[in-house]
């Protein structure tokens, strides 16, 4: 009859599972977030603007209140002034149209680069919840995507890239069949465009308060302090995470992590979505939205609580990262 296990050996097993347990948990932290010293360098003499950034953010959130299917006039108001902005600094400058009820939509399109090669889409969403000014939702990603056209005006990128705003990205269009990205994605997959990734800002200028992480186990690999730029997505969009991450850190002016994993906290929450379904690589660039700024769908948030040198940060990455790609 074989003996019993005594307290000393199973002491010491319990040890060595717990031990296991807490290497195999700094792998898989490690992993998605993706530890990397990679740094892409920034080697253009000019740098986006903040002071330019805020007027774009002041416009959107003063002048465009609202801007939903609930209010078109305001919705088209945002609308036109991306379009005449993206005319500034590209000929190619198109409106994606469909008509949703009584609405006529429209995504805003602007393209830079060569006419061939992969198509790399930055997009943000236009539309805001309910009736409120949408500074940081979603008014700072929509002025990062006009930067970055002024950028692209200066310095053309080497692969193909599109702009895009989109309507509709809120409630109660999520996820459905007329969101903006979900109308641009499908028309590109239709027409057989080889598509390299897409990039959703949305909400990059909020940077202060705690960091309200919803699962103990993310608390562990990062930061409780909301001072950050945020890249997430699955773990198939991790090389699409690893570039830009480097861009932004080779650019220098906002600290940056990244997300690439199981679809919790929120990673699928945005325009990149769209794309998933037609095979294309996606991430978010986010300040993280209600798990940072408590002024989320609220009208408290409003221009004066963005911080845009950090903001300048972001598009200088996103400007990094796109310049440096090569087909």
């Amino acid at each position: 009859m074989a003996k019993g296990i005594g307290p000393g050996k199973m002491i010491r097993y319990a040890l060595s599972f717990l031990l296991l347990v807490s290497a195999c948990s700094v792998a898989a932290g490690l992993l998605i977030r993706q530890a990397s010293f990679r740094k892409t360098p920034y080697e253009q003499a000019f740098r986006s603007d903040p002071a330019i950034l805020r007027s774009h953010v002041e416009y959107l959130a003063e002048q465009c209140p609202g801007r939903n299917c609930a209010n078109p006039a305001s919705l088209n108001k945002a609308a036109n002034y991306i379009e005449e902005t993206f005319s500034l600094y590209t000929a190619e400058v198109e409106s994606q149209t469909w008509k949703e009820t009584e609405n006529n939509l429209r995504n805003v399109i602007a393209r830079f680069g060569p006419d061939a090669g992969k198509l790399l889409i930055i997009g943000a969403h236009y539309d805001v919840y309910g009736d409120i000014k949408g500074a940081d939702d979603n008014a700072s990603g929509v002025a990062g995507l006009l930067e970055l056209s002024r950028l692209f005006s200066r310095t053309p990128p080497s692969v193909p890239v599109e702009l895009v705003a989109y309507p509709n990205l809120e409630p109660p269009y999520f996820a459905g069949p007329n969101m903006g990205s979900s109308i641009h994605a499908k028309s590109l997959a239709d027409g057989g465009v080889r598509m390299k990734g897409m990039i959703s800002l949305n909400m990059i200028g909020f940077y202060s308060g705690r960091q309200k992480w919803p699962y103990f186990f993310i608390r562990l690999f990062y930061p409780m302090e909301g001072n950050f730029i945020a890249i997430g997505g699955r773990w198939k969009d991790r090389m699409l995470a690893r570039d830009l991450k480097a861009g932004i850190r080779g650019a220098g002016g906002v600290r940056v992590i990244s997300y690439s994993g199981p679809i919790i906290i929120g990673v699928d929450l945005s325009d990149h979505r769209s794309y998933w379904d037609h095979g294309c690589p996606g991430v978010i660039l986010t300040d993280t939205a209600f798990m940072r700024n408590e002024n989320y769908h609220t009208k408290r948030d409003t221009p004066e609580t963005l911080d845009y040198d950090k903001m300048s940060g972001v598009v200088d990455g996103v400007f990094n990262t796109a310049i440096s790609y090569r087909e």
